[in-house]
């Protein structure tokens, strides 16, 4: 049985946010926003960055809202919350580990006979 073939980003063909009619692949987006896109020069202004993908270009317009639903905000906020909690984790974990040593010190030293 044959599989079917499945595309990848760099095969697609995209276009350049600042002009609909520059069309290339997508491994060179990045490319031609950095170096090679006149209007972006000319219209940029009316656009801003997505501070999660750089490659979420959007007019100023939309911008808010894109902020507030951005899947990459979203897994960047749940990245952050993972690391936060094994951090705690961490922490309430030598805490605890921190105050059985105490107790244990303290409750032999408590009933210690001295000779």
């Amino acid at each position: 049985m044959k599989k079917a073939h499945k595309y990848k980003k760099q095969n697609l063909e995209v276009c350049c946010p600042y002009n609909p009619n520059h069309l290339m692949p997508f491994s060179q987006l990045w490319f031609h926003l950095s170096s090679g896109c006149e209007d972006k020069q000319k219209y940029g202004h009316l656009y801003k960055i997505c501070p999660y993908n750089s490659l979420h270009i959007l007019q100023k317009e939309h911008y808010e809202d894109h902020i507030k639903n951005c899947q990459k905000k979203i897994d960047v906020d749940d990245d952050l919350l993972k690391q936060m909690s094994s951090v705690a984790q961490v922490q309430f974990d030598e805490e605890n580990q921190f105050q059985d040593q105490f107790k244990s010190r303290n409750y032999n030293n408590k009933y210690k006979k001295y000779y």
